[in-house]
């Protein structure tokens, strides 16, 4: 009996060990799960502008190419759309740094500098005015 008891203890501090040794976010501070990339953005600068004010399945392509070549950027997506008060459409860019199971953690790219809300599975930090830094699970 005492040797069970001592095998399933073994048992979950290995468990333990390999989660917090793999990342998983819950065992990471509120300053790991938000830092910044910045080098990532300045390799990405270039292109924002166009993929933001271009129809996204003309990116798309482009997109996938550029993330692919980027070390420590997973995906580069089109998160959604918004028309600006002078009717352009302008389309959200989502920037995948990291995930974890339901969990990412990356970069939205506002062009036109609007505001993002949280929710419950969305938790956001603003760093300037065109970019999100985000934790979310789906």
């Amino acid at each position: 009996m005492a040797v069970l008891r001592h095998l399933q203890r073994v048992s979950l501090l290995i468990f333990l060990m390999v989660i917090s040794g793999c990342g998983a976010p819950i065992f990471r501070s509120y300053d790991e799960r938000f830092a910044p990339a910045p080098e990532l953005i300045a390799q990405l600068e270039p292109y924002l502008e166009k993929w933001a004010t271009t129809p996204p399945e003309q990116t798309r392509e482009e997109r996938r190419e550029v993330a692919s070549k980027i070390d420590g950027i997973l995906a580069i997506l089109e998160q959604g759309t918004r028309v600006t008060e002078s009717g352009e459409t302008i389309i959200i860019l989502v920037i995948i740094l990291e995930e974890w199971g339901d969990w990412q953690r990356g970069y939205f790219y506002v062009h036109d500098g609007s505001e993002l809300a949280e929710h419950s599975s969305l938790q956001l930090r603003r760093v300037d005015e065109h970019f999100y830094i985000f934790n979310r699970n789906f």
